[in-house]
Formats: C-alpha cells, sequence, structure tokens
C-alpha cells in the first residue's frame, strides 16, 4: 500500500491492474534513493533528475547557491548549521537552519528559524512541509549548504527562486560623536 496511490490502490483492489510490479518498481527506486543519501548524494543525481549546479564558492558576492524552491519568501540572518540533535540548542530564533536534512524530531526549530536551507530534500520533503507550514522560506536540495556555507555569516534565503546567497558586511560606520 506504501508505493501506490489512492486511485491505483482502488484499482487493484476491483482487480483492473496488477500492482506488484509498480509496487516493486517503486520499492527499488525507494532504495536507490535511501542508498544515494546515505553516500552523500542529492536524491535528485540518483533519480536521473540534477538540479541546479551550485556555485563552488559564494565569497566576493553575486554568487548563489541554488536549489529547490520549497517555501515562499525572503528571510536574511545568521546561517547556524545543524548536523543533528545535539546541536538544536545552538539554533537561536531568526537564525537560518542549515542542515543536511530534517524529520519529524527537527520540527521544534522551524519555530525559531527565519529560513531553512537543506542539502537534500524535495517540495514534498519534511522539511519543506513544515516550512511551509510556519510560513518560513525554505530551499531544499541545495547539494553542498552545509559545507559551503559558514556557521554564523549572514546569508539571504529566496523561497521563491530557489537561491542562497551571503550577505556582504556593511561597512561600518563610526559614530561621529
Amino acid at each position: 500500500m506504501f508505493y501506490l496511490t489512492a486511485s491505483e490502490l482502488e484499482a487493484a483492489a476491483g482487480g483492473s491492474i496488477e500492482a506488484r510490479e509498480r509496487v516493486e518498481q517503486r520499492r527499488r527506486a525507494h532504495g536507490r534513493v535511501v542508498r544515494a543519501f546515505e553516500r552523500g548524494q542529492n536524491w535528485l543525481v540518483a533519480s536521473g533528475t540534477l538540479p541546479p549546479e551550485p556555485m563552488p564558492s559564494l565569497a566576493g558576492g553575486g554568487h548563489r547557491l541554488s536549489g529547490l524552491p520549497a517555501s515562499g519568501g525572503l528571510a536574511t540572518g545568521p546561517a547556524r548549521l545543524v548536523r543533528g540533535p545535539e546541536e538544536f540548542t545552538r539554533l537561536r530564533r531568526g537564525d537560518v537552519l542549515v542542515c543536511r536534512a530534517t524529520s519529524p524530531t527537527w520540527t521544534p526549530l522551524f519555530k525559531l528559524a527565519a529560513a531553512v536551507v537543506t542539502d537534500v530534500g524535495s517540495p514534498l520533503s519534511h522539511a519543506a512541509i513544515v516550512a511551509r507550514e510556519y510560513n518560513i522560506p525554505a530551499v531544499m536540495a541545495t547539494g553542498h549548504a552545509t559545507s559551503i556555507l559558514r556557521d554564523g555569516e549572514a546569508v539571504t534565503v529566496n523561497g521563491d527562486a530557489g537561491w542562497v546567497s551571503v550577505v556582504q558586511p556593511s561597512v561600518a560606520r563610526e559614530n561621529p560623536d
């Protein structure tokens, strides 16, 4: 049942389609995606659809890290790289959550985050769905955000267009007083 749509289940129950082959194909495809994730490979690569190529570096201004738009909006804040539940307490209100992927355990972090950026995922991934529920921008499947972005650097996330860029440090003004 896990690998069939509702209409396919109905058709199979009525005897109008043979579902075994369809289920087995989808089970194999799911296994390829899981193995790719475990190797650190983007799920889109494993499925045969390549995402936009990320820029090798965001330094120097004007460069953007591309991914899949998953939740609309624009937000700027410090990038906070979170590698697992043991690092959840590092995230502060207004930070941009940057991680490989999320699961239901990560949901409380979305209440604090200004935006979410992941290395892997899709518009139907956990991170994307929860980001939409919390109305925060999200960009999925960047491929390398956790290795390109630096913890604490200011980034802008465009969840409508699917990009992340480093905010150029502003020139500090001297106080004339």
